[in-house]
């Protein structure tokens, strides 16, 4: 499934994403080397948006 990955403060899009499972609130995302704290999923009737935490 496509998720797309938006930034928790900004609501910058960071990028799309091809996942095998629906993310969970908590779970940890790589992309582009970073990784990301899932904090929010949002439902869209465009697909589904993932709002993430960077971990550095």
């Amino acid at each position: 499934m496509k998720v797309l990955l938006i930034e928790n403060h900004s609501n910058k899009e960071i990028g799309e994403l091809t996942l095998e499972t629906q993310p969970q609130c908590g779970e940890w995302i790589e992309y582009n080397k970073d990784t990301y704290s899932i904090h929010r999923i949002i439902h869209t009737t465009q697909g589904i948006k993932v709002i993430g935490i960077i971990s550095h």
